[in-house]
């Protein structure tokens, strides 16, 4: 064979290598149901995929952050709830001490009930989730309460945590606290009788053989113990109400560029099909001409 006959048999064989491949890609995309994204093919597509796939990466560790934080808020929320009951018990408690018909014969009974609360307000400030100390702060290893007894009923309350705040980027350079301390919950604002704890011991304590000492200054302590703790868990369920619609921007956000990503990327399987077939007929018409200027034995070589 003379040389130019070899390099026009070289430069078929590469041509029917290259539809054979070809063929095989448009195959692949079928089964995959995904166009094959390369730089070499669509340098701006493949490009812009990568940009599109990136800002969902970024989108999904937002929201999985924004999730992980909500829970903890709705945690606080709930423990706020509860910690408000008891207050609205204490109150039902001291008005009904306060009327000396009731009074009269149950002060054992007030004062068995006034000690429940006080021991279920601490095991609920003392509450751990997930190994940590829910109301101590920055040292969540720490116990934040600490009682002191006195003939087995608490007479004292002492916080051992601190005031830090936790605080998290929810998104891009926005900020959020997403924690409340034992001490603004259970302490309260210096000066305004808001120690939740030491109301309730004062209450036991002014609970005198005939009738109950300082009804009305209970009562108004209680109310500004509780408008305290309202006000944080308002404030609590607004951080909720932020980052729920935070995630749903992000969600509605992620969900675009992955439609984007998918038009980008996904193929229009009967275009595909036609490709293919069109592909295949110019695959076998240059099988014909190749058998034609060439011996089988070249064709059983070249397939």
């Amino acid at each position: 064979m003379r040389l130019s006959d070899m390099s026009r048999a070289k430069s078929i064989a590469n041509e029917l290598t290259r539809q054979q491949e070809t063929m095989d890609t448009i195959r692949k995309e079928i089964v995959s149901g995904q166009r094959s994204l390369s730089v070499a093919d669509d340098p701006a597509g493949y490009t812009t995929a990568l940009q599109y796939k990136e800002i969902i990466t970024l989108n999904e560790g937002y929201e999985r952050n924004i999730e992980s934080y909500n829970n903890e808020l709705e945690l606080y929320e709930n423990q706020l709830d509860h910690f408000s009951n008891t207050l609205l018990k204490l109150k039902t408690m001291v008005t009904e001490a306060s009327n000396d018909t009731s009074y009269r014969g149950s002060v054992e009974s007030f004062r068995t009930r006034a000690n429940n609360l006080l021991e279920s307000l601490l095991g609920g400030a003392n509450v751990i989730v997930n190994g940590n100390y829910m109301f101590s702060g920055s040292k969540i290893h720490d116990k934040p309460f600490t009682a002191e007894r006195l003939n087995g009923e608490i007479s004292q309350v002492t916080y051992n945590g601190d005031n830090m705040p936790k605080v998290f980027n929810p998104y891009t350079s926005e900020t959020m606290r997403v924690n409340l301390s034992g001490q603004e919950i259970f302490c309260g604002r210096a000066g305004m009788d808001e120690n939740v704890f030491q109301n309730i011991i004062d209450f036991r304590n002014d609970l005198g053989d005939s009738k109950l000492e300082n009804a009305d200054e209970h009562l108004e302590k209680i109310d500004n113990s509780l408008n305290s703790m309202i006000g944080k868990r308002g404030e609590i369920g607004t951080h909720i109400q932020h980052l729920e619609n935070l995630k749903n921007f992000l969600e509605n956000h992620r969900l675009t560029f992955e439609q984007k990503t998918s038009d980008l990327e996904n193929i229009d399987m009967a275009e595909a099909v036609s490709r293919f077939l069109a592909q295949e007929n110019v695959y076998k018409a240059s099988l014909e001409v190749a058998s034609r200027l060439y011996s089988l034995s070249f064709l059983d070589y070249i397939k």
